[in-house]
């Protein structure tokens, strides 16, 4: 008597978009799209009508962000880790879709459970990471090799405030701004020491977005829908 055998099924296409994730759709190229998809990241070609997938390993741990490299060849997964755990950023190369690297916190005592922010600095050869509650620690990481360069403390001095975003200069690798509700910073790591200057007086003011104008000017809006522009003054 024959027997059945059931059919081998596969995705075609994966339809939706999970916004519960920051930075959660962006141009890999002019006719390809990159955002997630229930366990997916999908990599969508609107022209062609095609996709292809990046088939994450753990399809139910919780994503924070996904951050696409200047270059749009890196793509920067940053993880939540489950309680007890550090948190992971995973780097896929998007000309094989396979993981290139993971990074983590290397030191024991960090209790966050997640990297608040990440960005990749604009020749895309590093990253910085921010942890979130209760560390708000900046790690530099040259990620292709998988260390620390260096490190620092990313909260204001006086322990007010807390860290959203961080933004890296667009021509230097070296100098970012890091923001947040009460919390405006714009540092410059020199020989693995970071350094604070510039304006920085934002203690009464919830910051809640950022970004750089030019190499020398920041914008950045506040929760009372005021936009305010920072200018960086060079000898």
């Amino acid at each position: 008597m024959a027997t059945n055998t059931p059919p081998h099924i596969s995705a075609h296409i994966f339809y939706g978009l999970r916004t519960d994730i920051q930075y959660n759709a962006h141009y890999m190229t002019d006719s390809e799209i990159i955002y997630p998809a229930g366990g997916v990241i999908v990599i969508h070609n609107h022209i062609q009508k095609k996709q292809k997938f990046i088939r994450l390993q753990d399809k139910h741990k919780p994503i924070k962000s996904l951050v696409l490299a200047p270059n749009r060849r890196w793509l920067a997964l940053n993880e939540i880790a489950e309680e007890g755990q550090k948190p992971i950023i995973t780097i896929y190369d998007l000309t094989t879709y396979k993981r290139r690297k993971i990074l983590t916190v290397p030191f024991e005592n960090s209790t966050a459970r997640e990297f608040a922010c990440v960005q990749f600095t604009y020749d895309s050869k590093y990253l910085v990471a921010i942890t979130g509650e209760p560390d708000w620690y900046l790690y530099y990481y040259n990620w292709d090799k998988g260390k620390v360069e260096s490190h620092a403390k990313a909260q204001n001095p006086s322990g007010q405030g807390t860290v959203e975003s961080v933004q890296c200069n667009p021509t230097d690798a070296t100098l970012v701004v890091i923001t947040g509700p009460y919390t405006f910073r714009i540092m410059n790591v020199s020989e693995t020491v970071w350094r604070q200057w510039g304006w920085c007086k934002a203690e009464n003011i919830n910051v809640t977005s950022c970004m750089w104008l030019t190499p020398d000017r920041i914008m950045f809006g506040t929760d009372a829908g005021v936009i305010m522009v920072v200018s960086r003054m060079v000898n």
